[in-house]
């Protein structure tokens, strides 16, 4: 069980783009996907220009796959990828997908929907993933920038939901990460060195915490 903390929303920005000192007793640790690959915003004031890793999903298919992983080189594709790869339980990842900075686990929680502010949730189990959209300065009527890894610019952001494109970069200062979306990888794609142990799998420490 977790709680959920209101109001840690800019959080997210040092998390994932620029790292941090605090807490940490080895010093400043990097952003999640800090990199050199792509510019998604630039510099002005007291606010640093936020660079990025940029490596597609893609990038770590196995070769030799069948037709459905071929030649995958946009979003659409991957999904498509993914979801023959889960249907016949197909190991598609080379191993280097373990030490990409997308990669990760995250928490999956039995609620479906958010909560009040501080409520609790309940964790079911942990899901292997890969960070794929980021957007900045969103509100009802869309986002100022976007970025999903492996896709193109193409301008000013749309009305609405921008989804699976890139648009709107370099943002200016005043455009702070709002949100990302990700790929769910299945555990049975995946080769073993990614996801064995992976978190609140058998023959761990695990740690009860009261208050």
């Amino acid at each position: 069980m977790v709680g959920g903390q209101p109001g840690n929303g800019s959080a997210l920005e040092t998390a994932m783009l620029y790292g941090s000192s605090v807490l940490s007793i080895n010093g400043a640790y990097p952003g999640r996907i800090e990199g050199s690959d792509f510019r998604v915003r630039n510099a002005g004031g007291s606010t640093p220009a936020a660079d990025i890793d940029a490596t597609p999903l893609w990038t770590f298919l196995k070769s030799g796959l069948g037709p459905d992983c071929t030649g995958v080189s946009d979003p659409a594709a991957m999904i498509n990828c993914i979801n023959w790869a889960k249907s016949t339980s197909t190991e598609i990842f080379e191993d280097d997908i373990a030490t990409s900075k997308r990669f990760g686990f995250t928490p999956e929680v039995f609620e479906a929907n958010f909560l009040t502010p501080g409520a609790e949730y309940h964790i079911k189990g942990y899901r292997p993933v890969y960070i794929d959209t980021t957007y900045y300065k969103c509100n009802n009527n869309g986002c100022n920038v976007a970025h999903t890894v492996g896709v193109a610019d193409t301008g000013p952001c749309p009305i609405g939901p921008a989804v699976l494109i890139t648009c709107g970069t370099p943002g200016s200062q005043s455009d702070n990460l709002t949100a990302v979306t990700a790929y769910i990888l299945h555990r049975d794609i995946l080769p073993p060195v990614a996801k064995e142990p992976g978190p609140g799998d058998d023959g761990q420490l695990f740690y009860n915490l009261s208050k």
